[in-house]
């Protein structure tokens, strides 16, 4: 069940309206889009990448990214590389340095969260990745909302921390994708972005 919390928080991501939650999907009374929830989840992504009508290049990258990880054996594969391993460990060292406590923070591109379980122990955390599959697998105490990251559910000033850990460089549009980090942060927020380089 989606909690009332989150409920009151989502707006529709392509025009920023408030949604009507209706039992088991939200619906927006401006551009009359409606978005299921599935389980706790709601899908908050544009229909045409769930029906699998991509006519768009962006948009066959976004379906291909929902897909490419629906087999947990791979994910769990890919995230179990030496190589990830250390970078796993430096980068959970400087994210949880962080002083947070009482805060609004938001995941983007969470996949199975590294971090979200230890951070909700003393925040309110939200959980977004383009996969439902994989965030199935988070922990209980945080929000969980299927998303795209250029178009973010949220109203704007919305979260005090927002993290992404390897993310941007899957965004088709990486500036329309900052933008809505900017949108949705608050004034005097932080965002930690981690990447991988050469």
């Amino acid at each position: 069940m989606v909690t009332g919390r989150l409920q009151s928080h989502l707006i529709c991501p392509f025009d920023q309206s408030r949604l009507v939650f209706e039992q088991t999907k939200f619906s927006c009374q401006k551009c009359k889009r409606e978005f299921p929830v599935s389980g706790r989840i709601p899908i908050m992504l544009d229909s045409r990448l769930l029906q699998g009508d991509t006519q768009k290049e962006d948009e066959a990258r976004k379906k291909e990214e929902m897909e490419i990880f629906d087999n947990l054996s791979s994910y769990q594969d890919f995230m179990d590389r030496a190589y990830l391993r250390a970078i796993k460990e430096d980068i959970s060292n400087s994210l949880l340095s962080f002083d947070l406590k009482d805060k609004d923070i938001l995941e983007i591109g969470a996949g199975i969260s590294l971090f979200a379980g230890k951070l909700a122990e003393r925040n309110r955390v939200v959980l977004t990745d383009i996969n439902e599959t994989l965030l199935n697998q988070n922990p209980e105490n945080c929000d969980l909302v299927v998303a795209d990251a250029e178009n973010l559910p949220f109203p704007d000033k919305s979260f005090d921390f927002i993290y992404l850990v390897g993310i941007l460089h899957h965004l088709p549009d990486q500036a329309k994708g900052i933008q809505e980090i900017k949108r949705v942060l608050k004034e005097d927020g932080k965002v930690f972005i981690s990447e991988p380089t050469k």
